[in-house]
């Protein structure tokens, strides 16, 4: 217990920090944590019906997951982290990872399963057509979230890396290392990147499709959406944001999303 509270000190303390940079006196004006959350908002108002004694809740966020309030947990625990990491700090990584083995092996999932198997045929209906803790087939995330990393390194990290660097040296974050110029990146803000293209992929892509070409199609046109969307955007507000280097990251989009929807797709 001494240990997680260390270590949760020294979360805040980083993420005081970083708010602070970012122009704000206290961490109050950017993060405010309900008591209920939109998934037990919903779970209350289920029980608050007489006529609803021993139904099991499958609609709404519900229908995502079958614990959608523990997995919002566990993602204000990981963003926490990476809102506030640095190389120093970054051993505190110990308290989401323990955080989210509690809520899948310990007190959360685990535990109320149990209790929930009593329910009987409706219950394990809602198992059968629902994950348990992700709200999308896990492995398939895993697949998309490895696939769009290495496709991602290559492409930024070797292939285009001085491309992009020389393409943006005016508007982006760029440090000079032994004469080197390339990218400073903001870790947590890429972990978010990192953590929601591979979701959208994983979702829209690969859930909603029957054949891997099919996963292809919907992930490249979700890819093209979402670059086409972010390169206009900075187009249209950012002073000096190159238009050639938007072009090729519109072609690139298309292309990082349906291959990686082609290999996380899982038949089912």
């Amino acid at each position: 217990i001494k240990m997680m509270i260390k270590q949760i000190l020294i979360l805040a303390g980083g993420l005081g920090k970083r708010i602070k940079k970012l122009g704000y006196k206290s961490p109050k004006y950017l993060i405010k944590i309900n008591e209920k959350n939109f998934a037990d908002y919903q779970l209350s108002q289920l029980k608050k019906g007489p006529e609803n004694e021993g139904k099991i809740l499958s609609s709404g966020v519900w229908s995502l997951c079958r614990h959608p309030n523990y997995f919002g947990e566990t993602l204000i625990w990981w963003g926490l982290f990476f809102f506030s990491f640095s190389w120093p700090s970054a051993w505190t990584i110990i308290s989401p990872l323990l955080i989210t083995f509690l809520l899948l092996k310990v007190s959360g999932v685990t535990m109320l399963e149990k209790i929930l198997k009593k329910k009987g045929e409706a219950f394990d209906l809602y198992v059968k057509e629902t994950p348990s803790f992700l709200p999308f087939k896990g492995v398939s995330f895993l697949k998309a979230l490895i696939s769009i990393v290495l496709l991602d390194m290559v492409w930024l990290g070797y292939a285009f890396n001085s491309f992009y660097v020389n393409q943006t040296k005016n508007v982006a974050r760029i440090m000079n290392v032994d004469g080197k110029l390339s990218f400073d990146t903001l870790y947590w803000a890429a972990g978010f990147v990192y953590f929601f293209i591979p979701l959208g992929v994983s979702y829209f892509a690969c859930s909603l499709s029957k054949t891997r070409s099919m996963a292809f199609f919907r992930g490249a046109l979700l890819g093209l959406i979402m670059y086409t969307v972010y390169e206009f955007t900075n187009l249209a507000l950012v002073k000096n944001w190159p238009l050639e280097m938007a072009l090729l990251d519109i072609l690139w989009g298309p292309i990082l999303s349906g291959l990686s929807a082609a290999f996380a797709f899982i038949k089912k």
